[in-house]
């Protein structure tokens, strides 16, 4: 019999000497805390499954590294001109962990609120990088996209080490975060060019619209612009005659003005790079400031009032000055207007003369005498003016010539 019995014991199921040990050892252990050093909150130690056993909270996420990279790249405070962005960064586990790597990213703006974290990027072997595109995104108005992207440890981010794991396991008593703290970066899209525009206040001709002529060496002209001044700020590039002058949105002074036919151009850009196709033009003539040689019979005086700051003036019967002339249709003296002064005659070339009379019932520094109109045929040569005829006590007074 005693035989019979212990052949009975021998053939026990291998589980029930378990529990039996367990009956021995006591109640199920408590849950354990996070451990430093824990690499995988996946169950380990069980010598069979469900039995035994124990889980750890890994508390060291991965890291995304370094900043987050947008193409095309933004220019200040972010402007971009496209709607299709892509965002590129890495990340890496700062242990020894060998799960695998992943990211979460987020797209904010101004027409929605923070979106849920979903799995992105794709990952560029080439580059070492991951690549995350939006398309079709909005204009900004001003107001920025935000992106989010944060590393994510994904084997340990589907586990919670706190749950249950069989009979007998201990279980961690914590399950921190096992994703980074996120890296951001603010974008800002605008993709309709600007529409420049400039305009000259009072600078009216009729006699010659297309070529207004301007009564000073300095011009100021405003510049505006239309279009995506709403969203990203607008600046320009100009020219005048074909050399780049410094100017800006708003009331710009061209200074020291050269004579002649003057071609302003502004090419308005905004922040985000977008140009406008269509650059706004202006066109003026400036005269020329007649400066008397030696011992002509012109005397230079100074004063306010006239062109440049000067006139000349002769009592010289004949006196004559002259100034550069090519390919002269329209031709205008600047002289004073009034009571005793007398007579000039002006010609270019070897042309004909034509005699101009200063005189007048009151006193003007500035007046425009028109000589020939822009419809004339064109000549070339120096532009000549000869004090014509004096009275007596009379003077000739005579300023600057527009010649083109």
């Amino acid at each position: 019999m005693p035989t019979t019995r212990l052949r009975r014991l021998a053939v026990l199921p291998a589980t029930a000497l378990v529990l039996a040990g367990l009956a021995v050892l006591g109640p199920v252990a408590a849950p354990a805390a996070a451990e430093p050093g824990c690499l995988s909150e996946a169950v380990t130690g069980q010598a069979l499954p469900g039995i035994l056993g124990a889980t750890c909270d890994d508390e060291v996420p991965p890291v995304v590294d370094g900043e987050v990279v947008v193409t095309p790249a933004p220019r200040a405070q972010g402007w971009v001109g496209s709607k299709q962005l892509t965002f590129s960064f890495t990340g890496r586990f700062t242990d020894a962990d060998a799960d695998a790597l992943g990211f979460q990213c987020q797209l904010s703006s101004r027409t929605t609120a923070d979106q849920p974290w979903t799995a992105c990027g794709t990952y560029d072997a080439a580059a070492e990088v991951w690549r995350q595109s939006y398309n079709g995104l909005e204009e900004s108005e001003a107001l920025p996209y935000t992106f989010r992207v944060r590393a994510v440890d994904t084997g340990d981010a589907a586990r919670d080490p706190r749950s249950t794991c069989g009979l007998g396991c201990s279980t961690a008593r914590t399950d921190l975060d096992d994703v980074s703290a996120p890296a951001t970066v603010q974008v800002r899209v605008d993709t309709v060019a600007p529409a420049g525009s400039v305009r000259v206040n009072g600078l009216v001709d009729e006699e010659n619209p297309t070529w207004p002529m301007v009564t000073s060496r300095t011009l100021q002209v405003v510049l505006g612009a239309g279009g995506s001044q709403d969203r990203s700020p607008v600046g320009f590039s100009c020219t005048l005659t074909g050399r780049a002058v410094p100017c800006a949105l708003g009331p710009t002074d061209l200074r020291d003005l050269p004579p002649g036919d003057q071609r302003f151009e502004a090419v308005a850009r905004d922040a985000a790079g977008n140009v406008d196709p269509t650059p706004s033009v202006l066109t003026f003539s400036v005269p020329r400031d007649l400066a008397a040689p030696k011992r002509s019979g012109w005397k230079q005086v100074r004063q306010g009032g006239y062109f440049d700051g000067d006139f000349l003036q002769t009592t010289r019967l004949g006196a004559t000055v002259s100034a550069p002339g090519r390919n002269v249709r329209e031709l205008r003296l600047v002289a004073p207007r009034g009571p005793g002064l007398g007579k000039v005659s002006v010609r270019v070339g070897q042309g004909r003369w034509y005699t101009v009379d200063l005189g007048g019932p009151s006193y003007e520094r500035f007046h425009v005498y028109q000589v020939r109109d822009q419809f004339e045929p064109l000549v070339s040569g120096r532009v000549q003016v000869r004090a014509a005829e004096l009275g007596r006590g009379e003077t000739v007074r005579v300023d600057a010539v527009l010649a083109h």
